[in-house]
């Protein structure tokens, strides 16, 4: 069975990316043929349902770091900001080693969506790339390629190719997964 699945989501809260409430990303990510998104709101933890009008919610975040934004999903429980923030902006693998901690799979996201960004910066083992982003890096942009090859080339694989017509302001993507792994955080 194939899970169509949306990684990087933002809602109203903690966030400057245009988002929507909750109750109409469930309606988009539905009409969009989705069954789950993570809710990756930035720097903050959104408690979400297991599930919501047949869409299963996966709890997550987004973090800023030195490296660039690192997203956290599948979270057993939130990260503590409090900790990783101690001495300002944590590095990309602090933030890495803090998702693992906190139960979560760490995706680095959009990393080549600022001109200046710095390869070297980037955390060492992320769990997978964020190779397109529809609201930041539109699919097979060069920032996308660039991402796509920097996944290639340190054996991480890719997620977010756009494959569903969406309306604009929903800035849904979403990964292929098949089958669906066992999460404990949606048991």
């Amino acid at each position: 069975m194939i899970y169509r699945v949306d990684l990087h989501v933002h809602t109203l809260r903690g966030s400057a990316d245009p988002a929507l409430c909750l109750s109409e990303l469930v309606r988009a990510a539905r009409q969009a043929g989705l069954d789950a998104i993570a809710i990756t709101d930035t720097d903050y933890c959104t408690p979400v349902p297991i599930e919501l009008r047949g869409v299963v919610l996966i709890p997550g975040c987004e973090v800023s770091t030195l490296g660039g934004s690192i997203l956290g999903v599948f979270l057993e429980r939130p990260l503590d900001f409090v900790r990783l923030r101690q001495h300002g902006l944590p590095t990309a693998d602090e933030t890495v080693l803090e998702i693992h901690r906190c139960g979560g799979l760490a995706i680095l996201a959009h990393p080549f969506a600022q001109t200046d960004a710095n390869p070297a910066l980037f955390p060492i083992r992320p769990d997978a790339v964020e190779t397109a982003c529809a609201c930041v890096v539109p699919p097979n942009s060069a920032a996308g390629q660039r991402a796509l090859l920097w996944a290639t080339e340190h054996q991480r694989p890719p997620r977010g190719r756009q494959q569903c017509p969406l309306p604009p302001e929903s800035w849904v993507r979403f990964t292929r997964r098949s089958p669906a792994p066992a999460y404990p955080a949606l048991s």
